[in-house]
Order: C-alpha cells, then structure tokens, then sequence
C-alpha cells in the first residue's frame, strides 16, 4: 500500500477529531536536515524517515527530536536520479532511473537488498505505489509514452512483470481500492485492476482539465474525490463516485502546490514555488478552505505528515520538519444575536437568540452555560463558548436583565385591591381623599417580593407619597408639600441595571423644578431637587437603553419646541448629575416618553 495511502486511512477515523496539540509553537519550522543531493521525497515509520535523495540514493533520519534530525544510516541504490519511494510492511521500494529497488527495512538504520527491476524494454522508473503482493510503477519508455507497469513482489528477489498499460501521462500515481490513479499535465487517469490474483489492468476513465496549463504533480484519493495538487491552477478536486465518467468538483486558484498528504481532515500540500506547505481544512465544511501558508526553504517535491509534523522534502534544501499539530490559529468571530443585554419583566418569557459565528475554517461548536430564571428580578449571565475544528476558542457573554417590574395600579374609591401571592387585600392609603392618585406596584426585589407606592395630588392641600410593603404594611410616608401645594405631576422609571426604581416630582407651577426619589425596600430617598428652565414644563423622565448602560437619565423638558435638560444617574455615587454634552439631538419625545433615535 503506498504509504500516503495509509495516511489516508488514519485519517478516515480522525476526521472529526481535533488533532491533538503536542507543540508549543504550531506552523512553523521546527528542525531541517540538509542532505547532499536534491530531496525528492519522504515517508516516516516510527521514528525513523526515508528520503529519496538524488545523487545519494536513500536516507535514513532519526528524527526521535524533530528539532535535531540525525542521519541514521543510508542506501545507495547505484543510480543517481532517485525520485520516489513508498513503504509496505517492512519493505521500501525505491524508483529511479531505470530501476525499481525492493529493500528491506526490518533494521531500519541498515537497509538491506531484497531485489531489483528493470523493465525490459528500456522504461525510466519515475512513480511507485505498493499493494500487498504487487507494487505499480509509472515511467516512460524509449518512445516518450507513459506506461503504468504492475510487478508481483510477492518474491521480491526476482519480480515479475504482470500487467502494463499506456497512460496519458506519469507524474504521480496512488492506489485505492481496486483502483490505480495516475496524474499529470492535464489528465486523471483511472486504471481498473480486476484480480490481486492475476492483475488485468483495465483503462476505467479519464479525467482530462479544459484549462491547457494544467500541471498535476501529485494526488491522493479520499472519499469520493480525487485531491490533485496543480503548480499553476492550485489544488483541484475531482469526483471519482463513478471511476468512468470522473468530473471537476472544485478548483482552488491561487496556492499552487507539488507533494500532497492528507491528515486529521487537512490536505497539506508542498509549496512548488515558495517552499513550506500550504494548509486547507476538508472536514469543517466538507470542501476544502484555505487555512494558511506555512513559510519553508527551497521548491517542496513531497510531503508526508506524522505525529502533527509534517516533513517535507524540499530538493536542494534537504528535509524540514513543520510543526501542523495545529494549523488553524484563528479563533471563532463570535457575536451575540439579537439583543445584547436584552430587559424583561418578571414573569415573561425569555427565548435566547444564541450567536452569529464567522470563523475562518467553520466547523464550529457552541456550548452555552447559566440559565435565566423569568420569576426572579436580577442580573443574569449567558457565556457562549465557540470551539472551532481546530480547539480554537471564543468566549462571548450576554447580560439577561429581569426587572424591574412597575405596573399600574387603579382607585376605585379610594381602594387599591391588591392580590399578594394567592391572598387579596384592600388598601385605603390617603384615608377620605377622592382626588387624583398615581399607584404602582413595584417589583425590585431579588426575591420578587413586591412593594406599593401611591402619590396623591390634585386639590389635595397636603399631597404625600406612601409605601407598603408586600403584607400591606405601611412603610414609610412622605409629606410632598414643601415641593408643591399647587398640584403636582409625576414621573417614574426603573433602571434594570441597578435594579433600582425612580420616581420625580416636580409642581405645575413656572419654573419647572423636580425632586428625584429612589424607592427600594429599605424605603424613599430623596435624591436630587433639579430645574429644568423658567415656566411651566413636562416632567419627562426615562432610564434609556443604548445611551450607557451605567446610567439612568432623567430628562426635565418644558416644551415640544425647547431643547430638553438631561441629567445622568452614576449608580456607583447614587447621585445625579447635569449631563451637558449629551446629544439631546438623539432624543425623541413626547409628554409621555423619552428616547433615542
């Protein structure tokens, strides 16, 4: 079996497996062995790699540090242009020349010779691919025409030759299933071998590229495709579902490769040009993506990747060494979608959105931690981890505010009819007075226990603010007639990120001023008396989203035509300021509502 075969077959059960991470310093040269002559390829056992060396034959490295590859041992093979070996069990098979070479590697520091071939009618021996009992070799004979040659090694001393069949062209060729493919120039072709018995080979089908500078320099199967890499279109799939009508899947223009390996979902070919690799993910997307360039000396001729390196055998440059254990670095975009900290009141329904993802690659999977509970006023936190093929990681967090609550209350003479859990009550807070009241219900409380204010006005000569808390119990009053024994108007709003809830109440009277209160459990607090301009105004006051969300603003506005006064509430000092540079051009309002555009 050719060995990048093998690879292949490793990485059928890695394919949706992070490679695991077993170096400090991903995508970069970690070790480099310069050997002597022109390194054509390389294929790792253990820890041991093979390179076909031209002008010295093979090289065996102990490349146990891959960062100081040694030389272990060698063979000379007696010929001086040795371009491509391939392993099966413990044999190495070696072509160049005019020979194939069958070496046994059981010792794997000191070859030793099993046997050679040398096709009779004069074929220069350029490819191998071993499979089981026989090994396929591609060349060319005198007349210039590439012949696939197929020899039974089942006694290697002394190989028969079985089969053979003209070609279109022989620059790379691999072995899968009952199916040899050779590549080169424009053409895939698609040999059928009927019996591992008595080899017929058999021209299935032939893949021929429309573009005339087609260059394939090398291919591997995997799945239903063909992987080509192409030192002037880039890589290129084409689909061998049916061997006798194979057809162009995909072409990936602009990284032009020659050497081709697959592994852990990644096709990782030789950077013809410009030395390295050149990285794209198959397993994210189930088509290939551009990943990355991995810089290397010299032009790449093959390549090889075991134990998350990759060796590649780049000519006069010798063999470098490429840490790939993880070859995508770029972590997930990730994006929470819809509302970013979204409000709701107590008791509502809260349907997460999840997030919008982009990641270079894709493949992506999000967990989500924390839980919202609707029943209960808080601050909740949603953490949105987003791990890509490659154990990249992106963490987002979103903030789910609940509360707080403030509804609506309605007189009915002079009678709240309140309902505390299962349990109704009636409440009487400003005695014999039939005038104008406000009455809310407020929800602050972590524990959601809710509270009561009402604020009477009108012809009332003594208007107060009252409290209860959830029993009905009074919790505080407050006289309101030092601020206006004219009438009074008011506003509230509540401020989910503190958790707090605001009331103003300015007179209607000229001069429009206003006195800010915050209500809580512990009772009302008075915060902040402002004046918003001369005259009689609206009392206009909204804690608004998008604006900050450190802050309450209470807005005191006079009139529809007049540019409203913003104050800004800093929760971390409870107290409100003038807030003279904000952009009032932002707000749009009426009497009864505040906001930004």
């Amino acid at each position: 079996m050719h060995i990048k075969s093998l690879i292949l077959t490793f990485a059928v059960a890695a394919w949706f497996v992070w490679p695991a991470v077993t170096h400090a310093a991903p995508n970069t040269v970690v070790g480099a062995f310069d050997t002597a002559g022109s390194a054509n390829d390389v294929i790792v056992v253990g820890s041991y790699a093979y390179v076909a060396d031209a002008g010295t034959g093979i090289l065996v490295l102990n490349i146990s540090n891959p960062a100081a590859p040694t030389l272990a041992g060698s063979y000379s093979t007696g010929v001086t242009d040795v371009s491509q070996i391939d392993i099966d069990d413990t044999r190495l098979y070696v072509a160049g020349g005019t020979k194939l070479t069958i070496l046994d590697i059981a010792n794997p520091v000191v070859p030793q010779l099993l046997g050679t071939y040398t096709d009779a009618g004069g074929m220069s021996i350029g490819n191998v691919a071993s499979a089981g009992n026989y090994a396929y070799i591609t060349g060319r004979l005198p007349s210039n025409q590439p012949t696939l040659e197929v020899l039974d090694v089942s006694n290697p001393a002394a190989p028969p030759l079985v089969g053979s069949l003209a070609v279109s062209n022989n620059a790379d060729l691999t072995v899968s299933g009952n199916y040899v493919y050779v590549v080169g120039g424009q053409t895939v072709d698609i040999v059928n071998v009927y019996s591992t018995l008595n080899p017929t080979l058999t021209l299935a089908g032939t893949y021929t590229s429309p573009t005339t500078s087609t260059n394939y320099l090398g291919v591997q199967v995997f799945g239903s495709n063909a992987y080509l890499n192409d030192t002037i279109t880039g890589l290129t799939l084409v689909s061998v579902a049916n061997p006798s009508a194979p057809t162009l899947t995909a072409n990936f223009p602009g990284q032009y490769g020659s050497g081709l390996a697959i592994s852990n979902g990644y096709v990782f070919l030789g950077g013809y040009f410009t030395g390295g690799l050149i990285v794209y993910d198959i397993a994210s997307t189930g088509t290939p993506v551009y990943v990355t360039s991995i810089s290397g000396s010299g032009n790449a001729y093959g390549v090889t990747v075991a134990n998350d390196t990759a060796y590649v055998a780049a000519g006069t440059s010798g063999v470098e060494l490429i840490d790939v254990s993880k070859p995508d670095t770029i972590a997930p975009i990730v994006t929470p979608a819809g509302d970013p900290a979204p409000v709701i009141m107590p008791g509502g329904t809260y349907t997460d959105p999840g997030v919008t993802v982009t990641d270079n690659v894709g493949g992506t999977g999000t967990t989500v931690t924390g839980k919202v509970n609707t029943g209960t006023v808080g601050k909740y936190i949603l953490t949105y981890t987003v791990t890509d093929r490659a154990g990249n990681v992106t963490t987002v967090k979103r903030t789910v505010i609940v509360g707080p609550a403030v509804e609506k209350l309605i007189l009915k003479n002079n009678t709240y009819a309140l309902k505390v859990g299962t349990k109704s009550m009636l409440l009487k807070p400003f005695g014999t007075y039939r005038g104008a009241a406000f009455g809310r219900r407020l929800i602050v409380d972590k524990k959601t226990n809710p509270f009561y204010v009402f604020v009477s006005y009108g012809a009332m000569a003594k208007p107060e603010f009252v409290m209860y808390n959830a029993s009905g119990k009074l919790v505080t009053r407050q006289n309101l007639a030092p601020i206006s024994a004219k009438g009074l108007q008011t506003e509230i709003t509540s401020n989910p990120v503190t958790l707090s809830v605001f009331f103003a109440i300015a007179p209607k009277a000229p001069g429009l001023t206003a006195t800010i209160f915050n209500v809580s459990k512990s009772g009302f607090k008075s915060l902040k008396t402002v004046t918003a301009a001369k005259g009689a105004g609206t009392l206009v006051m909204k804690w608004l989203r998008g604006y900050t969300d450190e802050y309450i603003l209470a807005t005191l506005v006079k009139g529809k035509t007049v540019k409203p006064l913003v104050w800004r509430y800093n929760g971390s000092k409870k107290s409100f300021v003038r807030d003279t540079k904000f952009d009032t051009t932002k707000l749009v309002w009426t009497k009864t509502t505040v906001k930004l555009k």
